[in-house]
C-alpha cells in the first residue's frame, strides 16, 4: 500500500479476512451490550430530556412536513437517520431513540479496527483500540442518548477509511459520506480537512494526474449532498447556520476546559458522566507516547492530527456546548492507544508480560469509569436534566397506558412549548394497540406551527 507521497505505508501483519470479520463482529456486539446497558440504566429514570424529544420525535415529524422547525434544526442527516430507524422499529416507543443510538454507535468499534489495520497496527493492537472506544467516557456519554452527536463520527470516520484506500474509485463514496456526517452533526466538520486533503494530496502526486477527474466529481457529490437541506426544506432559512456562533476571544479559556474535562472532571453540556472524556491523567503518558509513535510515522498519521485538531477547535472556538462537539478526537485518541500497544509489543527490550499487564490495566480502567457512570445514572445521583416542558413528573404514564386520556390534549397545548409533546404523542399513538386516532394530527401539528409556535422565527 502505498501513502500520498508515494512511499509504503506501514503494511499490518497478515491476517485472515475471516479473522478480521470475525473481530469487527465481536466488537459490535460488544458495543451494543455495552451500550444498551447503558439505555436501561438511563431508563430507570424514566425521563427523556428535551434534546432527545427533539430529535427522536419532533424532527421525524418535521421531516415528514418538509419544515425546518428552527434554526437549531440543521441536522438534516440526523432528521433522515431517526425517521429511518423510527419507520423500521419493531415497537418506536418513547426510547427508541436511545435504543437506535446504541446499536449505530456499536459500529464504530468495527470503524475504529479496520482504520487501525489500515494505519499499519497489528491485529491485537487494532482490536485494542476498538475496545478502547466503546469505554472512553468521552464516547459512552454520548453512545446511548438518543440524539445526534457523535454519530458523525461513523460517517467521518468511514470517508477517512476509504479515502486512506488504495483505490481511487472509493473517493465518491467517501465525499458522500463526509457531507453526509456533516449534515448528521457539526462536529462533523472536523474531518473535512483531513479526508479532503487526503485525495488532494493523492492527486497532486498523481503525475498523469489521472485522479483529477475522479477527485472533481468527488468534490461535486460531496457539495450536492450538503445542499439537500437546501432542496428539502420548503421553508429554508437557517439550514446550516445552527446555533453556534465563533467565539474567539474565549478560545484559549476553552482549551483549557477541554484538558479540563479531559483528564479531569466533566463540565459541560449533556456530557453526561462521572469520569473525563480521556480518562484520566493516568492515561496522558499513555497517549503522549502515541503521539510520539505517530510522529515517527508522520507520512501515515499527519490526517489523523490533522481530525485531532479539528475537533480541538470545534471545542475552542465555536459556542461552548463542550465534549459533545469533540468526540472525533477519543477516535483519535483510541487509535493512539492501539499505536502505542503495537510498538510496546514489537519492541525487545519490554516484556510481552509487562506490556499485556499494562494494556488490561488500561482496559479496566475505562471500564470501571463506564460501570460508575452506568451505576450513577440507574441510581440517579447523576440525574438527567429536566430540560423537557412536560406535563407530569415523570413519563410512565406513556408506557403504561395503551390509550392516553383525551383530556391530556388540553393540557399539552397549555405548555409554554408543546410541539415537541405534540409529535410525541402523534407518533406513539401510531403504535400497535393504541388509538385509531392519534391526540395530534399530522395536518394539526404543521398548522400550529405556521401560526402558533412560538419557536418558528427563531
Amino acid at each position: 500500500m502505498a501513502t500520498l507521497s508515494g512511499q509504503a505505508l506501514p503494511q499490518s501483519p497478515a491476517c485472515s479476512p475471516v479473522a478480521e470479520l470475525c473481530s469487527c463482529l465481536g466488537l459490535f456486539a460488544v458495543g451494543i451490550a455495552i451500550n444498551i446497558a447503558l439505555v436501561q440504566c438511563a431508563n430507570a429514570q424514566f425521563w427523556l430530556t428535551g434534546e432527545e424529544a427533539s430529535v427522536a420525535f419532533k424532527d421525524v415529524v418535521f421531516l415528514r412536513l418538509r419544515l425546518q422547525h428552527d434554526r437549531y434544526d440543521t441536522n438534516l442527516g440526523g432528521h433522515i437517520l431517526y425517521f429511518l430507524a423510527h419507520a423500521v422499529h419493531p415497537d418506536p416507543g418513547l426510547w427508541y431513540g436511545r435504543e437506535t443510538k446504541a446499536v449505530l454507535m456499536a459500529l464504530a468499534g468495527p470503524l475504529t479496527f479496520l482504520c487501525a489495520r489500515r494505519l499499519g497496527l497489528g491485529f491485537v493492537a487494532s482490536a485494542f483500540s476498538g475496545i478502547c472506544i466503546f469505554l472512553f467516557p468521552g464516547f459512552s456519554s454520548f453512545s446511548w442518548i438518543g440524539m445526534e452527536a457523535g454519530l458523525e463520527l461513523l460517517f467521518g470516520g468511514l470517508a477517512l477509511y476509504l479515502a486512506y484506500g488504495l483505490s481511487i474509485w472509493t473517493w465518491p463514496l467517501a465525499a458522500a459520506s463526509l457531507g453526509f456526517g456533516i449534515l448528521v452533526y457539526g462536529g462533523g466538520v472536523a474531518f473535512v480537512v483531513p479526508v479532503l486533503g487526503l485525495i488532494g494530496w493523492r492527486v497532486w502526486c498523481d503525475r498523469d494526474r489521472r485522479s483529477l477527474i475522479c477527485a472533481l466529481a468527488s468534490s461535486g457529490i460531496f457539495a450536492g449532498v450538503l445542499s439537500l437541506p437546501s432542496l428539502w426544506w420548503v421553508n429554508t432559512s437557517h439550514a446550516y447556520r445552527g446555533g453556534g456562533t465563533i467565539e474567539l476571544v474565549q478560545a484559549p479559556v476553552l482549551f483549557l476546559r477541554l484538558l479540563y474535562e479531559s483528564f479531569y472532571k466533566p463540565h459541560s453540556y449533556y456530557f453526561f458522566s462521572t469520569s473525563p472524556a480521556l480518562g484520566g491523567v493516568l492515561l496522558l503518558p499513555l497517549l503522549a507516547g502515541g503521539a510520539y509513535a505517530s510522529y515517527r510515522k508522520a507520512l501515515t498519521w499527519w490526517p489523523l492530527w490533522l481530525l485531532a485538531l479539528g475537533s480541538i477547535g470545534l471545542y475552542s472556538i465555536a459556542t461552548p456546548t463542550g465534549v459533545r462537539r469533540a468526540i472525533p478526537l477519543v477516535f483519535v485518541a483510541s487509535l493512539l492507544l492501539g499505536e502505542v500497544l503495537n510498538r510496546a509489543l514489537q519492541s525487545r527490550r519490554l516484556s510481552r508480560a509487562a506490556v499485556v499487564t499494562v494494556a488490561l490495566a488500561v482496559v479496566l480502567l475505562l471500564a470501571s469509569q463506564t460501570l460508575a457512570t452506568a451505576r450513577a445514572l440507574s441510581s440517579q445521583r447523576l440525574v438527567l436534566p429536566r430540560d423537557f416542558d412536560w406535563i407530569g413528573a415523570d413519563m410512565k404514564s406513556l408506557l403504561e397506558k395503551q390509550v392516553v386520556d383525551p383530556r391530556t390534549r388540553d393540557a399539552v397545548l397549555e405548555l409554554k412549548n408543546p410541539i415537541r409533546a405534540m409529535c410525541l404523542f402523534y407518533l406513539l399513538q401510531d403504535r400497535p394497540g393504541r388509538a385509531a386516532d392519534p391526540l395530534f394530527s399530522l395536518g394539526e401539528i404543521r398548522e400550529y406551527y405556521l401560526t402558533t409556535d412560538p419557536e418558528k422565527f427563531k
